[in-house]
């Protein structure tokens, strides 16, 4: 029922600035992904709040996970804010050896991107989830999204997701957290 709901016809507002039809109907600017290729959501600047508090995925597990699922021909496609800092910019090198492709759209754009990816690796954010949700993926890899008290545990997609425990990193001083 709520896939139903975004479709180019409904002038229905989702919030003050979005209404479902721009979500089905906004078109990405980056070339859309192969079907095997995995786009990867990364989370960082507004996840890492002061340290102690952080919501940034470890890159071990997107590591992991690219290097179990990255075969001859798969392209990496990262999609993640513009990159202000140099502790982000360290983060994303960790990536480099996968030479990937960026996506830096609009919120809109990268929320679409993310719902037309056919191999969608998660952050842990309701942002990517949703997006994964709505769209029609083979596969999906969700990461644990327990910051909230476990309130908010996005652990399944129906039958395409896999589940994937993480640890936090605060990205300034490399300090690992679990929640």
């Amino acid at each position: 029922f709520i896939k139903s709901i975004f479709h180019a016809d409904n002038h229905e507002p989702i919030n003050n600035e979005v209404r479902a039809c721009d979500v089905a109907n906004v078109v990405p600017r980056h070339p859309l992904a192969g079907p095997t290729d995995i786009v990867m959501h990364v989370r960082l600047d507004d996840f890492n709040h002061e340290g102690h508090n952080t919501e940034v995925v470890h890159y071990q597990h997107y590591m992991e996970l690219l290097d179990t699922h990255v075969h001859s021909g798969t392209k990496v496609i990262i999609v993640t804010d513009a990159l202000h800092h140099n502790h982000e910019k360290n983060y994303m090198a960790m990536f480099d050896k996968y030479n990937p492709i960026y996506v830096q759209q609009t919120a809109l754009e990268d929320f679409k991107y993310l719902m037309l990816a056919n191999r969608v690796i998660c952050s842990n954010s309701t942002f990517s989830w949703l997006a994964a949700f709505l769209g029609n993926a083979e596969s999906v890899w969700v990461l644990n999204n327990n910051f909230h008290g476990g309130n908010q545990c996005l652990q399944r997609i129906g039958d395409v997701s896999t589940y994937v425990e993480i640890t936090n990193l605060d990205i300034r001083t490399g300090k690992v957290y679990k929640r």
